[in-house]
């Protein structure tokens, strides 16, 4: 780091700053280091050199955010996808970051998770098939758990 000017190391230390509050985004980290009044290329060179040294992670920050997000928020992996997107990560790692979730966790019964939510607020079945495809589930999951639903509410 001795042969970076001054301007990317204090771009990189508030960087680092962030980051040692949580974990962060390229995206994010730039909107912060642009608040701060840094340049681009500064910007660049720092993002770069916290990539080199592994501390900025996008395919990680996804990771951690689809675990934590999905602990308290049921949510289907069209819905992932979106969010990740809308934070600054490129399509392509959000969809690998979602991809390996689903590889432990199971989309149907996270559906079965926000259908039970959505049906404690008293939402009618075609409100259920709106809000859970919000909920980014896709039309065969959501089928699939409504049919499970009413076949185990008929055998009640």
């Amino acid at each position: 780091m001795e042969e970076l000017n001054p301007n990317v190391k204090l771009a990189i230390e508030a960087a680092a700053r962030s980051l040692g509050r949580s974990e962060q985004c390229r995206f994010s980290l730039e909107q912060k280091l642009l608040k701060k009044e840094f340049d681009d290329e500064t910007i660049k060179t720092a993002l770069d050199y916290l990539e080199s040294k592994k501390y900025l992670d996008d395919a990680r920050y996804a990771s951690s955010w689809i675990r934590s997000h999905c602990a308290f928020k049921p949510r289907g992996s069209i819905r992932l996808v979106k969010e990740l997107c809308a934070r600054g990560v490129s399509r392509q790692i959000a969809s690998q970051a979602v991809k390996d979730y689903f590889e432990t966790a199971d989309e149907e019964e996270l559906c079965r998770l926000a259908l039970n939510k959505l049906i404690c607020k008293n939402k009618n079945d075609k409100n259920l098939i709106k809000s859970l495809a919000d909920n980014g589930f896709s039309y065969k999951i959501i089928q699939k758990v409504l049919k499970e639903k009413k076949v185990s509410e008929n055998a009640s």
